[in-house]
């Protein structure tokens, strides 16, 4: 989870609202994909947004925007997204945001 405010000065002193994010890489096999996810807001009930990006060695293979949250957990559908397999998905909460992921299904 990230939580508000969270961050680290720069060089110039300013604090990073992006620092904070998940990563999931593939550990046994080359490649897989994410067909659904649990994920809420951490802590703002009005709702946050995440933005999530697929990766295949390094290459961006596919990205969505916006996907809104609350603090009541909800599944979000990737399986139609088109994307194929990737070997890594980063999840970036809105500036000064949070979210929490509950389950993944990977294939």
């Amino acid at each position: 989870m990230c939580y508000q405010n969270y961050g680290a000065p720069v060089a110039d002193g300013v604090t990073d609202n992006h620092i904070c994010q998940s990563s999931i890489s593939s550990w046994q096999s080359p490649a897989f994909h994410v067909d659904t996810a649990m994920i809420s807001d951490g802590w703002n009930a009005s709702g946050d947004f995440i933005t999530v990006t697929a990766y295949m060695k390094g290459v961006q293979v596919g990205k969505s925007f916006r996907y809104k949250l609350t603090t009541t957990a909800k599944t979000l559908d990737f399986s139609g997204n088109g994307w194929g397999d990737y070997s890594e998905l980063v999840i970036h909460p809105s500036p000064g945001g949070s979210f929490v992921i509950y389950t993944l299904q990977v294939n």
